[in-house]
């Protein structure tokens, strides 16, 4: 016997192992007994139960009083809290309610931080729909605007050769309108192609050979080339890029056709076209010997709805260059045009990032 309360007896007052229940003098005992590794020592507790059920009680107690006065002012606070990010809520909400489809702007709310990635999210999705309208508008006042003068050509063509006289002034009549109806439609298919650059942004960029698209467009416009009888020198290296095949696709036409469009009757029409890459970037340059370029004129150049000529010969749409150096922008090249030395024909050089830039 190493220790015991007064009035325990000196023998063991527990005959199980672990927890149990002990009655000793007409007092109820809770009791755990154990024993050491090697079985030579056996300690035992026992404690009266009435005590036990008085700490119980007096632990009850305490978490009762203070259950009751920290659980209205905790509540208080969940309130107020829930309340406030409410009110932040229905702020963006009537934020939102006084926005008109015409004059959209993000909102600009103090809100807490819990809440600022919706209103971030709301604010990027308002940026998106009111540049979609913006383009909508621009695509409707350009075709409304620009369509107006060949379609009017169309019809004054049209009261011309219903009022002919002859046959030859009749064709005359039917070959003019059959220009206006030319410019008609490509000014219709540019102002497509535009639209269709401007909304085109979550297409995957991927890997492509310069060369490849060459090629491939110059076989599409074989029929062209070969109608405007324009000799071609191509000096075609590897030049890779990372951008989009449609995209790149319409800014080669465009350049070819532009180069075709704006050749002169007064020499043999000839094209040149080389590619090829550098440490840092890839390279495209086309040169004509068409009918140039002053130099008050190529600031002015990359402008929509700006024609360099207006003769019978060109039925462009003013908006060819213009899609050119959208394409370019978009990928942070850069766009070069000036006037050939030797031919007084123009010169473009569209440089694009290499895709070892992007570690490709």
């Amino acid at each position: 016997m190493i220790y015991r309360s007064v009035g325990m007896d000196t023998h063991p007052f527990v005959q199980q192992v672990n927890f149990g229940w002990i009655k000793i003098h007409n007092k109820t005992y809770r009791s755990y007994s154990v024993w050491d590794n090697t079985n030579t020592i056996q300690v035992q507790i026992a404690q009266v139960w009435t005590i036990r059920q008085d700490i119980q009680r007096d632990m009850l107690l305490f978490l009762i009083v203070v259950s009751a006065i920290f659980f209205p002012l905790l509540s208080w606070l969940i309130l107020r809290t829930i309340r406030s990010h409410l009110a932040t809520v229905f702020n963006i909400s009537q934020n939102l309610e006084k926005q008109s489809i015409e004059h959209l702007k993000p909102i600009n709310p103090i809100v807490p931080k819990e809440i600022e990635p919706l209103v971030n999210s709301l604010n990027t999705l308002l940026t998106e729909i009111a540049e979609s309208m913006q383009r909508e508008k621009r695509f409707t006042s350009n075709a409304a605007h620009e369509l107006r003068t060949p379609l009017a050509a169309i019809r004054m063509h049209a009261q011309v050769l219903l009022s002919a006289r002859s046959t030859e002034e009749a064709r005359e009549s039917a070959q003019d309108i059959m220009i206006g109806i030319d410019k008609a439609s490509r000014m219709i298919t540019q102002l497509l192609t535009l639209a269709r650059i401007e909304d085109n942004n979550q297409q995957i960029d991927s890997k492509i050979d310069l060369v490849n698209i060459i090629q491939n467009t110059l076989a599409l416009m074989d029929f062209q080339l070969v109608q405007a009888k324009i000799d071609l020198e191509l000096k075609l290296d590897s030049a890779p890029v990372i951008a989009q095949i449609d995209q790149l696709e319409i800014m080669f036409r465009n350049l070819l056709e532009n180069a075709i469009l704006y050749r002169t009757q007064e020499r043999k029409p000839i094209i040149k076209i080389s590619c090829g890459c550098f440490e840092d970037y890839s390279f495209l340059q086309i040169e004509d010997n068409g009918i140039g370029l002053d130099e008050d004129q190529i600031p002015l150049i990359f402008q929509r709805f700006y024609r360099v000529n207006q003769n019978s010969l060109v039925i462009g749409s003013g908006l060819g260059l213009s899609i050119v150096k959208q394409i370019v922008d978009s990928y942070g090249g850069e766009i070069e045009l000036r006037r050939a030395d030797k031919t007084g024909g123009t010169v473009i050089r569209i440089e694009l990032n290499s895709p070892k830039i992007f570690g490709v």
